[in-house]
């Protein structure tokens, strides 16, 4: 298990948050809307572990919004979940590539995707202590 060190892919500011760890590890603090309501959801940064603290009870199969808590921006991808089909959000490792998952609340699906495969996956390796 990896924990990762993720940022906005628009502002590249800093997503963890030492203030609410998960799992003994700084947390990925993100911004939710659901129908008007505005929260926060901080999701473990161990890629794999599913826990997750929110601020809003969002009941499982509903879609919620994802924003960068620093800048605002809408963090919604141009991908649709291949388990669910709900828009994917997406955020990026500070080693590179990008992290893609879903914004439906109990499902679990994710996928990380690399730009420049070598180059990216490399980077990735040498900044998780895998190379």
């Amino acid at each position: 298990m990896i924990p990762l060190k993720l940022k906005c892919p628009y502002c590249n500011e800093s997503l963890m948050d030492d203030a609410v760890p998960i799992a003994n590890h700084p947390s990925v603090k993100l911004a939710i809307n659901h129908y008007g309501k505005k929260g926060m959801i901080h999701l473990c940064s161990i890629y794999g572990n599913h826990e997750r603290v929110s601020t809003l009870n969002i009941p499982d199969g509903e879609v919620v919004r994802i924003n960068c808590p620093n800048c605002e921006a809408n963090l919604a991808s141009n991908v649709q979940c291949i388990k669910c089909g709900a828009p994917m959000a997406h955020i990026r490792p500070m080693a590179g590539g990008t992290i893609h998952f879903c914004t439906r609340a109990g499902c679990t699906k994710s996928k990380v995707a690399f730009d420049d495969l070598e180059s990216e996956l490399e980077a990735f390796y040498q900044a998780y202590g895998m190379g």
